[in-house]
């Protein structure tokens, strides 16, 4: 394109739009305001729908799982991405509470899935973050039966977090995300620490 004529016309788009908003006519200002929507909407996803995120852990038996930072919402429907990795990999400093899921997706309904974590060891010492300093949830899902914005999208989207006391279950064919939260003791010495999370029962892999 040719730079002078784009620039000229962004200029004239903005004397444009405060010529309008000193007008303050009400028509005018839904204009705006619908032109803003568009604006924004243009190449927006719907957060339950992203597909630009996680990496596949190895393969359960009967399904697929993959893990995500805490940041994403995994929708229902999501599919596995394809990029793959040996591990779980977080940051956090001392004193802090970080998170992150690991997801499943089961080929068959799973009924009696149980977690256990490790304890967290430092790589080159003896230094441990306890298994109880890891709390796991479920995470579950609620209906949305209308958008609420340009990014929505209607069916189940996730929020609750119930703590995981039990066996659980997992859809087959449905995305169950575990969330995962370790709190980083006061005293932890800094490096890297390596630990497992264990899935037993209807699919066995750590």
């Amino acid at each position: 394109c040719m730079f002078d004529t784009c620039r000229d016309a962004v200029v004239e788009a903005h004397r444009a739009l405060f010529a309008l908003l000193r007008m303050k006519c009400p028509q005018c200002l839904a204009l705006i305001m619908a032109a803003g929507v568009v604006w924004s909407a243009f190449g927006q996803v719907s957060p339950i729908l992203d597909t630009s995120y996680g990496a596949k852990l190895l393969r359960p038996t009967n399904g697929v799982a993959w893990w995500c930072e805490a940041t994403y919402k995994v929708g229902r429907s999501r599919v596995a991405p394809t990029n793959f990795t040996d591990a779980v990999q977080i940051s956090a400093a001392r004193n802090e509470y970080e998170p992150f899921q690991i997801v499943f997706r089961p080929d068959i309904t799973w009924s009696n899935l149980t977690v256990v974590v490790s304890d967290f060891v430092l790589q080159g010492g003896n230094a441990r973050i306890a298994a109880t300093n890891v709390e796991a949830c479920v995470v579950e899902y609620v209906p949305v039966t209308r958008r609420s914005d340009y990014t929505g999208a209607v069916g189940p989207h996730p929020d609750p977090l119930i703590p995981i006391t039990g066996p659980i279950a997992a859809a087959s064919g449905s995305n169950q995300p575990i969330w995962f939260t370790i709190y980083v003791p006061m005293d932890a010495p800094a490096g890297l620490y390596h630990g497992w999370v264990s899935f037993q029962g209807d699919a066995n892999f750590s």
